[in-house]
């Protein structure tokens, strides 16, 4: 809470000697009536739909009405300096957490403020009423101000937690990816190279495997290669901060199949089937390749 001293809720509600004098010129009626007081009191709590959650019988709700009374009484009888604060404050920690929600203590307040104003109205001369009405308002301000702030306190404590946990896990979150990243292109750099040395030890073996068969296979390899450049460069953008582009992965589909049917021509026992297949596959990929690419650019 922003005013923690008993003097910054003083400046902050403008109360003063004054107020206390008038307050305490109330005292005598408060005592009067506080056995009314603990009685409605009660009365407006059990109105409440989750009551029994925090006075489960009639024991501690009983227990409760005492000590609302004694905090009532000092509501006029002070004393009002920082040890009244620790008081008040040590009445909203209570609240906080037993997980009184914050509309039970402002309601519950509008009812105190209700009852003291009708006290005075029926116990006071006229001329004397409206200063002391100002006092017991801005008592009871100052009593709703540290009840209400003391949730609120806690709330941004919660919320400046979650930022902070949230704050964290973005940033290993971030880190991490980037070393994925890191680890992908080493592997695809990698993969490249070796796909590159399997192209040149194919046309090295030609003459064993005959031209056909190690052009083929070359020609297989350098499309794979060619696939590895296309992904690789996706991914250099994408470290660029730019959008992965959704043809790089239809473009390695259709180089696998092409590879496929390039594979299943140098076999010996050639299924139609299969090469009807893998050729209506390449087709379709192949019109969706050139739909997405379009579209992307």
């Amino acid at each position: 809470m922003g005013m923690r001293s008993f003097s910054d809720l003083q400046a902050r509600y403008r109360f003063t000697s004054s107020d206390e004098s008038h307050l305490k010129t109330i005292l005598p009626i408060a005592g009067e009536n506080s056995a009314v007081f603990k009685m409605e009191f009660n009365k407006e709590l059990v109105s409440y739909k989750r009551i029994r959650e925090f006075f489960p019988d009639n024991e501690k709700l009983e227990k409760h009405g005492e000590l609302i009374t004694e905090w009532f009484l000092m509501l006029f009888s002070g004393p009002f300096d920082a040890n009244y604060t620790k008081y008040v404050r040590s009445i909203a920690r209570a609240h906080v957490k037993n997980g009184v929600p914050i509309y039970y203590i402002t309601d519950a307040m509008n009812f105190v403020r209700d009852f003291c104003i009708s006290m005075i109205d029926d116990n006071v001369e006229l001329p004397v009423r409206s200063k002391l009405k100002r006092s017991t308002n801005r008592i009871i301000d100052m009593n709703l101000g540290i009840l209400t702030s003391e949730h609120l306190d806690r709330y941004v404590e919660k919320r400046d937690f979650m930022q902070k946990v949230e704050g964290g896990i973005i940033r290993f979150s971030k880190r991490f990816t980037q070393i994925l990243n890191i680890v992908l292109m080493i592997s695809l750099v990698l993969i490249s190279i070796g796909i590159t040395a399997d192209i040149i030890i194919s046309l090295l073996k030609i003459r064993e495997i005959g031209v056909q068969n190690g052009v083929i296979g070359a020609l297989g390899s350098i499309l794979v290669l060619w696939v590895m450049i296309e992904i690789t460069d996706t991914e250099i953008n994408h470290l660029k901060g730019q959008k992965i582009p959704i043809s790089a992965f239809i473009g390695v589909a259709l180089v696998a199949f092409v590879r496929d049917s390039l594979v299943s021509t140098m076999s010996i026992e050639k299924n139609y089937i299969t090469t009807v297949i893998s050729v209506f596959a390449i087709l379709l990929l192949g019109i969706t390749y050139w739909l997405v690419k379009k579209k992307e650019r």
